[in-house]
C-alpha cells in the first residue's frame, strides 16, 4: 500500500526513446489508483502521447517545449499545480524533453521547493536490455550525477529487449550500479514475458485499456484474465516495495 504520509511527484525520465517510459507511467498510475491514492497524471511527451491515450487514467497532455527549449512559464504553472493540488503526481516525459526538463528541475531546485511544501520528488528511469542497455545506462548515470541525493531514484529494469547484460557485464555488476547502489531507492523488474502472457499485455496496451478494464470485461476469456492478473500482481507488488 502506498504511504499516505507524504505526497510525491513521480517523474518518468530517460533520454533514450522507445524503452518503456509510458509503460512505467501506466503501471504507476494504475497501482496508485488501486492503492487508494488520488493522483493527477500528465503526458508531456511532444512526440507520442500514449499515456494520455489511456482514457481511464485521465492523463492531461501538456506541451512543455518551445522548439528544443522548455516553456518556463508553462512548467512554472505546472509546478504550482502540483503543490496546490491533492494526491500524488505522475509525469510521463518524452525522450526529447529529457535534457530541457532536467535542466529546469535542477537549475530551479524544484526538489527543494517540493520538499518545502511537504512533497517528495521521485525519478523513475529505465535501464533496458539488449541494444538499448548502454544508452539507458548513460541516462541513469546522468540522473545520478545531476540530481541531488535527496531525490529518490527508482530503476525499472526492462528485459523486453533482452537480458540486462552489456559487454559481458550484468546490470548489477556495472560500474554505474556498483558505485551508486546507495542512491538507488529500489528496482522494479519488468521480466520478459512468455508469448501467451506477452500477447495479452500487448493486446491490452493496443486497446488503450487498463488491467482492471480488461479483467472486468465479460468478453475477456478466463485464462487471459488469469494471465493479466499474474502480470499485474508481480509488477504491483514490486511497486509497493519501492514507493
Amino acid at each position: 500500500m502506498a504511504s499516505k504520509s507524504k505526497r510525491r511527484v513521480h517523474l518518468v525520465l530517460q533520454g533514450k526513446g522507445g524503452v518503456g517510459k509510458t509503460l512505467v507511467a501506466l503501471m504507476l498510475a494504475q497501482y496508485l489508483t488501486e492503492a487508494g491514492s488520488p493522483i493527477r497524471s500528465y503526458d508531456t511527451d511532444p512526440v507520442n502521447s500514449s499515456f494520455a491515450a489511456i482514457t481511464a487514467l485521465a492523463a492531461r497532455p501538456i506541451d512543455l517545449l518551445e522548439g528544443e527549449q522548455i516553456n518556463s512559464l508553462e512548467i512554472d504553472r505546472l509546478v504550482n499545480e502540483w503543490i496546490g493540488g491533492e494526491g500524488d503526481v505522475i509525469v510521463d516525459n518524452g525522450a526529447a524533453g529529457f535534457v530541457p526538463m532536467s535542466k529546469y528541475l535542477i537549475e530551479n531546485e524544484v526538489s527543494e521547493v517540493l520538499a518545502a511544501h511537504g512533497m517528495e520528488m521521485v525519478i523513475h528511469t529505465i535501464v533496458a536490455g539488449g541494444g538499448s542497455m548502454l544508452d539507458t545506462l548513460r541516462g541513469l548515470a546522468s540522473v545520478i550525477q545531476n540530481y541531488p541525493p535527496a531525490v529518490k531514484l527508482v530503476v525499472w529494469a526492462n528485459e523486453y529487449f533482452g537480458p540486462l547484460r552489456a559487454e559481458g557485464i550484468d546490470f548489477e555488476d556495472t560500474k554505474v550500479y556498483r558505485e551508486n547502489r546507495e542512491r538507488i531507492g529500489g528496482i522494479v523488474r519488468l521480466a520478459k514475458l512468455n508469448p501467451h502472457h506477452g500477447r495479452n499485455v500487448l493486446e491490452m496496451l493496443d486497446q488503450k485499456l487498463t488491467f482492471t478494464e480488461v479483467i472486468d470485461r465479460p468478453d475477456t476469456m478466463v485464462i487471459a484474465k488469469q494471465r493479466l492478473t499474474m502480470v499485474k500482481r508481480d509488477i504491483f507488488s514490486q511497486i509497493a516495495a519501492v514507493v
